[in-house]
Formats: structure tokens, sequence, C-alpha cells
């Protein structure tokens, strides 16, 4: 390395490169800085990592063009803040970029000059947002089952999920436990039929059988999982009854700590404070802001084919709840079903109030829902004026006789695997009296009129406009 300029790592403070410059330098020259003999590397090394930086961070502009108010530093003053070296180890590095990465030719567009400033360049998630939409086209158009290229887009996603922090520094992964509500909503159209219903709330009140279950958002057809909320109010929303129908909302408590993906918390990740010069961290960022609009993906509104709709949250859904690496049970969301409020206040709420929840099938079952277990004494006392002081429903739990020889003997041993227990005491009925709306509205501005085109002696059959 005669002749050959070099910098030891103690003349450079970014810990990342300081450790590189220890793991993979030389101690055959000294310095040409501090002039200790002490492990070092070419500075044009350090300039390469340093390009690979403005490549990935900065936007360079023409500050000829700029006002005093635009934001930005030179290429050199950016080297020396993220670097930490001194001006004269900033001006050889900013030298070897000048000479090594502009284009021959001036008319080619220059990349580091004097006249430039750089300002920090916007994370971008348009490869993986291109890599999203090849698996939703891999999907729709070439296979479901046993689809390679979608496992493997979902594995790089995911994978290091349980690393990343939202702004409040917790983790997207919650665990829920046996103080937390999760309330499921049925709606009638008579008091008959909620009487019914109501005399095995266990059976018909949590996730139906998998012969019954009907694909969802978060769901195939045939596969049974539970769609539940964290307040009533979001259960009633999310069914969206009509006026005057019957409401049952019934509430269920885990009977095991759940783990929760929370794809709403997504939404106020932050970015990773890694070193600039880890070639893992511009990945992590392009990650993060993906998954930072995630939660809207899963979550818009589908009006015409569900199925095909619904596909790609299916298909997340089943990925998650098999994988052995996160041990999930479930994930949960911001509910479109009622008042959007502003980022602001999303992040300062309560993350296990306002959103829905899904439990995986896995961790779906509810205690006693059996055929032949648990039914009750159903009372709908009203008048004929449907006065509210007259209308006392209740419940009794109809216990079995011991010595019957139909009853189950064993009912701790078939509910031993049930993750949810409904709260009977905590059952309440409502009745829908109306309906609100949260909406937006523009007005239709009325033109001036146009004349008709009639040249084409077919143009009346067609809308021209």
């Amino acid at each position: 390395m005669d002749g050959e300029t070099v910098i030891c790592h103690q003349c450079v403070e970014e810990k990342y490169v300081k450790s590189m410059i220890k793991a993979q330098g030389s101690r055959e020259d000294e310095c040409s800085y501090c002039h200790h003999k002490r492990t070092n590397m070419p500075i044009t090394a350090i300039a390469d990592l340093m390009h690979q930086v403005f490549e990935d961070y900065y936007e360079p502009e023409n500050g000829l063009y700029f006002s005093e108010n635009d934001i930005g530093d030179s290429a050199k003053d950016v080297i020396q803040r993220e670097l930490g070296v001194d001006e004269d180890v900033a001006d050889d590095i900013y030298q070897e970029l000048y000479e090594q990465y502009n284009p021959r030719h001036w008319d080619d567009g220059q990349i580091y000059s004097d006249d430039y400033i750089y300002g920090n360049r916007q994370f971008s998630a348009a490869k993986i947002n291109q890599s999203w939409e090849d698996m939703k086209t891999s999907l729709t158009n070439k296979t479901r089952y046993f689809n390679r290229p979608v496992k493997k887009f979902l594995d790089e996603l995911f994978s290091d999920i349980e690393t990343f922090r939202t702004d409040k520094e917790e983790s997207p992964i919650l665990t829920i436990g046996a103080e937390t509500r999760l309330y499921r909503a049925r709606d009638f159209e008579s008091l008959r039929a909620v009487k019914k219903e109501l005399r095995h709330p266990e059976r018909n009140f949590g996730p139906p059988p998998s012969h019954l279950a009907r694909s969802g958002r978060m769901n195939a057809n045939g596969i049974a999982v539970f769609y539940g909320a964290t307040t009533p109010d979001i259960a009633i929303a999310e069914i969206r009854p009509p006026v005057g129908a019957h409401v049952i909302v019934a509430p269920f408590a885990p009977r095991k700590d759940l783990r929760i993906l929370d794809l709403s918390a997504l939404d106020a990740l932050v970015f990773s404070k890694k070193s600039v010069f880890d070639p893992e961290t511009i990945k992590s960022l392009e990650k993060t802001a993906f998954l930072k609009t995630f939660s809207n993906k899963l979550t818009l509104p589908v009006f015409n084919n569900q199925d095909s709709g619904y596909l790609i949250t299916q298909v997340i859904a089943e990925y998650l709840s098999v994988s052995e690496q996160f041990q999930l049970d479930g994930i949960s969301f911001r509910s479109t079903q009622v008042r959007k409020e502003s980022v602001s206040v999303k992040r300062r709420a309560v993350r296990t109030n306002g959103h829905n929840v899904v439990l995986f099938s896995k961790s779906s079952g509810v205690m006693y829902s059996g055929e032949n277990e648990r039914a009750y004494k159903v009372s709908l006392t009203e008048n004929l004026e449907y006065d509210i002081n007259y209308f006392h429903p209740t419940i009794q739990l109809i216990e079995e006789d011991p010595q019957d020889s139909h009853a189950w003997s064993f009912p701790t041993v078939r509910n031993n695997d049930k993750a949810l227990e409904l709260i009977t005491t905590g059952i309440m009925y409502y009745c829908i009296e109306g309906v609100l709306f949260q909406k937006t509205m523009k007005e239709i501005e009325q033109g001036e009129p146009v004349k008709r085109r009639t040249d084409n002696p077919r143009s009346e059959q067609y809308e021209l406009f």
C-alpha cells in the first residue's frame, strides 16, 4: 500500500465503520492522518462505503436553484457528519467520490459537485410494493397452494417483525390474557329467533362449525375462525345491522395468554436507527416504509367478488397461523366501520380499544360449545307496547342431573383445549333504533352546456365526454 492514503479506526467516530476497519484492516502502514500505526484501511474503501450512503439516503439537487430556506448540506458536510471525521479527511473522501463516480462527460449529469446540496431521501417501498403486486397476481392467476414465491415474499416480510418498534417503543406483537374481553355480535329479525339462539349461547355466538364456516376476510371457506372486537360498539358496527334489528353481543375471555399481531400498530413503526453504513439498514427502512401502509392494504373494503378480494388476506392469515417462528394465535386491526381519527389521535389511543381481533382456528374454540353441552332457560318478558321497562330478558343455566346417563361425564377433558370462555353474565341485548354515517361531501358543479358533435351519424349512440 506504498503511497496510498489510509485511515485508521481511531480517526473515524462512526461505530460500524470503525469496527469494519478493525476487522478487515491492516497494520502495515501508519495512518495518513494521525500517523499512528493502528489498524487502517485505504481511504478509497471508505469512499466506496460513503458513496453507497449517498445513493441510499441522500437526494442531490443543484444548490444554485434553491433559496436559503431549502434544507440540505454540502457533500463534505454530509461526509463529516456521517463518518465523524475531521475536515481534511472529508476533503479527501469527497475528492475520491468526485473522481470515481462522476461521469466522464459533464453533460451526463454530475453526482458530486460543489454546487450541489444533499437532502434526505424519502425511503421508498416501491420494490416491496412491486413484489406485493406480483404476489397477488401469482395467487390469482397461477396457484394458491404450494406457491413458493408467495412463501418467500412473506418469509422475508415477516422475518424480523418482532424486532420492530412503534413510536411508543412497543412491539407490534402483543399478549392478551383473561382480563381482556372480546365481543361478538349477531343480529336477528325477531325475538323468537333471539330466544332460540340464547338457549345455547356458547355454541351459537362463538365461531360456526367448520361445515358452516363461510369465507371471510381472514379465512377460507370451511375454516372456522373467531371474528371479534374489543368493544361492543365495534362488534355491532362490523355486522352492520338494519334499523329495527335485535342484536345480541356476547363477551368472551381468553383462557390462556394469546399472542396477537397488531396490524394497526405497524402504522406507527419507527425507522431503524442502526448505522447507515450497514447494508441491512436500508432494507429495514424500506420494509418499514412498506409495513407502515400494510394495515391499509389488508383492511380495504371489498365490494364485489369477496372470494377474489379476500384471497391475499386469507393467505397471509393462514401463513401467520401456521408459522412456528411467531407462534401467533391471531391478528388485530383497526375497524373500518367506526369513525376515522387523525394519525396523532390513533397513536395516542390505547391499543386494546377500537380494534377487530381475529383468532385463528387453533385458538378459536369455545368451552361448552359442543352439540350436547350446556343449555339455558330463556325468558323474554315484554308487553304489547314494547315498553323497555317491561322488557327483561334473562337466561338460566340448566344444570344436568349427575345421575342422568345421557349427561356428559367428562366435560373438563373435552374442553381442555378450548382457548375461549363465554362470559354469560355479560351478554347484552340491543335494539337498533338508528344508524349514523361518517361521510364527506363534494358539490357537483354545474358546467356550461356543450354541443353534441354531429359529424358522425352514429355519434348519438355513444357518450362522447
